[in-house]
């Protein structure tokens, strides 16, 4: 494969993974998004393996994900619906909480855009 046909692949990986994302992110998955999602027509379960996807923890994810779908093509529809019906609700609308913060900086360190200080940084007055 040659550079240009590497990198093609790769883009169309990150297209297909953000396309995902976003419309996980948009509204609950129901109805025919459901089956796709939950059947080898879903692009995202036909990545290349083989390319690198860019970050470990994207990897991470759509490994865990392939299982589930594995595990969910086992149930009834309407119980996986349910399901990801309650973490939608969980996570984007804040049922259990209140509602997520937008920022991924926010979600991981509970810091907005900035990295968390450390012992160190905080004598110097400078972060690392």
């Amino acid at each position: 494969m040659g550079f240009n046909e590497e990198l093609l692949t790769v883009l169309n990986n990150r297209r297909l993974i953000y396309w995902f994302l976003s419309r996980i992110c948009e509204k609950e998955i129901k109805g025919d998004f459901l089956k796709d999602l939950i059947s080898s027509n879903n692009p995202v379960l036909r990545l290349d393996e083989s390319i690198d996807v860019g970050d470990e923890e994207i990897r991470e994810g759509l490994n865990l994900m392939k299982k589930y779908i594995d595990r969910a093509l086992k149930r009834d529809l309407k119980e996986v619906e349910l399901e990801l019906a309650v973490d939608y609700a969980n996570i984007f609308l804040g049922v259990k909480k209140k509602p997520p913060h937008p920022s991924e900086s926010v979600y991981k360190t509970g810091l907005l855009m900035q990295e968390p200080y450390t012992k160190s940084s905080m004598h110097t007055g400078m972060r690392e």
